[in-house]
């Protein structure tokens, strides 16, 4: 007596089951080719990606002008070493600077990695005629971060403001007043006293933390620079899930407030988790025009 066995190829039911389990398999590999992909790109692609951002203030009129580089929160670690920070040194440079301006944070974590010797040698090939000046952030203070947040600067050749000016000459009896706020976390930060305006003065207000700038409106001044926030770091991730480091009511970009503007920058590093997505690291040329009498200004327009 024979017996028949119909094949699965010639069973409906069979063929398509089959077929699904398939697609499953497809779908899964794709789901997974992405994941991988996005976040191979997230750690290892976007956070070396360096865009130039442009902004200009004061512009109208304006005979000369003063080009200013901002960079901030460079969160240098073991994964984000002194070697990286040669992209941010070249970027810096291939704009030719006037002023150079570092918003704070230079380490992510000083007791856990940090090489000094390395760090000066980069901060210290940054290129600016009329000065390099910084601010303190919140990660420049504690586990011995403070005494060589000092030091490094002093021997990159950066002046640290704390909550304290300078003024740079910038043609006849015409100046560019910066002043720098201590940090609004760890620090006491005060406007100075003492603060002067010479004739047609452009005045810049350099601070870490954004959430400060109400505070300091009032003053006459022409723009304010801060950064901290990192952008969120990453879109992927909403507002109220990012860690307080990175929430603010100013997330980057151009903000007014009490008729006076704020710029905030994405900044340079990562914290907490070491990749950037659709929010990539970011220097900044601020070109502030002078009105000038004369032609002596640094930059011309």
């Amino acid at each position: 007596m024979k017996t028949s066995r119909k094949s699965s190829a010639s069973n409906p039911a069979a063929k398509s089951k089959k077929s699904i389990q398939n697609r499953v398999r497809l779908a899964l590999g794709i789901v997974f080719l992405l994941v991988f992909s996005l976040l191979y790109y997230s750690f290892d692609i976007e956070p070396y990606q360096i865009r130039t951002e442009q902004v200009s203030v004061n512009m109208e009129n304006a005979r000369e002008s003063l080009r200013i580089a901002v960079f901030s929160d460079t969160h240098l670690k073991k994964n984000y070493p002194a070697a990286a920070l040669w992209n941010v040194v070249n970027a810096l440079n291939a704009q030719h600077p006037d002023v150079v301006v570092f918003l704070g944070d230079l380490y992510d974590d000083y007791d856990n990695w940090h090489d000094d010797p390395a760090v000066i040698e980069a901060l210290r090939a940054i290129q600016a005629p009329l000065g390099k000046l910084a601010v303190w952030g919140n990660r420049d203070y504690g586990g011995g971060a403070e005494k060589a947040y000092l030091s490094i600067l002093d021997q990159s050749g950066f002046t640290l403001l704390q909550n304290s000016n300078w003024y740079i000459p910038v043609c006849s009896s015409h100046s560019v007043l910066f002043t720098g706020l201590d940090d609004a976390i760890f620090g006491h930060p005060f406007y100075p006293e003492e603060t002067q305006v010479y004739d047609n003065s452009l005045k810049i207000l350099l601070m870490h933390e954004p959430d400060q700038f109400a505070d300091y409106t009032g003053y006459g001044t022409d723009l304010a620079a801060a950064g901290h926030t990192h952008g969120g770091q990453s879109l992927l991730i909403p507002a109220s899930w990012r860690s307080r480091d990175l929430q603010s009511r100013f997330n980057k970009g151009m903000y007014e407030e009490n008729g006076e503007s704020l710029y905030v920058t994405s900044g340079i590093g990562t914290t907490h988790i070491s990749a950037r997505f659709l929010m990539p690291p970011s220097i900044t040329i601020i070109t502030a025009g002078l009105n000038c009498a004369s032609s002596s200004s640094p930059s011309a327009s």
